[in-house]
């Protein structure tokens, strides 16, 4: 109950798109189209990261610098748009899986 006595109704959840769901959708939608091929050749898959939900106006030089903050960056590839509508995906690849691991925590 608010102060008034009012009962408190349940945040509104409707229309909001759950994160694990839309990542989901852009995973099989990367793997259908053998997009994970994309990774540099003689780099771990394991060092590169999926990164969706970004906003669609993101270039693939601001996704790299970001992420430079926390490890090298070999590489940025941006995925089609229509993998995942309007949000934007990129593949980052960094130097090894170590400093993937450092970007996930």
């Amino acid at each position: 109950l608010t102060p008034t006595g009012v009962p408190m109704s349940a945040p509104a959840t409707e229309g909001l798109l759950d994160p694990d769901a839309e990542a989901d959708k852009v995973l099989a939608a990367v793997v259908e189209e053998d997009l994970v091929a994309a990774v540099p050749q003689g780099f771990d898959p394991q060092a590169t990261l999926l990164v969706a939900n970004l906003p669609s106006s993101v270039t693939s030089m601001e996704v790299g610098s970001f992420f430079s903050w926390y490890a090298p960056v070999v590489r940025v590839e941006r995925l089609p748009k229509s993998m995942n509508g309007a949000d934007a995906s990129c593949l980052v690849s960094f130097v090894d899986t170590a400093s993937a691991e450092k970007v996930l925590r």
